[in-house]
């Protein structure tokens, strides 16, 4: 009878320890999973900051292609405004070269 008392209290005390062990791996799983959560997270968040960034820059060009355009208006009788460089014929005083007809 002793021997059988014994004998169960063995396999309880086998069996809580593979139920301790189990939960101690379960419990590093679960500490892995939240680090790739987390690297995840970090992941699209830097990928959402670099649509942000661009889709900001597409903005500031845009807007500035736009202020480009308005500036280089054409007036009546062929003039442009806004030119300037190579795209501008001037005389020696800054004005604008009348085109030619």
């Amino acid at each position: 009878m002793s021997q059988d008392i014994l004998r169960n209290l063995s396999e309880q005390s086998s069996l809580a320890a593979e139920l301790a062990a189990q939960q101690v791996a379960q419990g590093q799983q679960a500490q892995v999973d939240r680090a790739m959560g987390n690297l995840l997270s970090a992941q699209q968040a830097r990928a959402l900051d670099q649509q942000t960034i661009l889709a900001r820059r597409e903005r500031i060009a845009s807007g500035n292609r736009a202020i480009e355009q308005i500036g280089t208006l054409m007036m009546p009788g062929g003039f442009s405004l806004g030119t300037t460089g190579a795209d501008s014929e001037a005389d020696s005083e800054g004005n604008p070269a009348m085109p030619q007809q």
